[in-house]
């Protein structure tokens, strides 16, 4: 098995998905819910924090044997997701 790993940092969730690309089909997913800031003006914000924690929550959930199969990272890097992108090295050995 050789995978890659898709993340969504969502409005309400992180998901992580372990890709096989050599049997085409998915190793192993998970999700973790964060919190949102709903303001009376309509806006919503989230702390960086709890997208890291969400992304340590789905990374404990995926099963050792599928995480040490990870070739590549599988990652689109805005602004606010830099944080979390560079603490992947860390996740991965989780």
């Amino acid at each position: 098995m050789k995978t890659v790993i898709g993340i969504d940092n969502g409005t309400q969730s992180t998901k992580v998905i372990f890709y096989d690309f050599e049997k085409k089909s998915i190793a192993a997913s998970a999700s973790s819910p964060h919190d949102m800031i709903s303001k009376d003006d309509g806006t919503r914000e989230h702390k960086a924090k709890w997208w890291i924690q969400a992304l340590e929550n789905c990374f404990k959930q995926i099963d050792p044997e599928i995480k040490k199969q990870l070739l590549r990272l599988v990652y689109p890097v805005s602004s606010m997701d830099l944080s979390l992108w560079i603490r992947m090295e860390k996740y991965s050995t989780m």
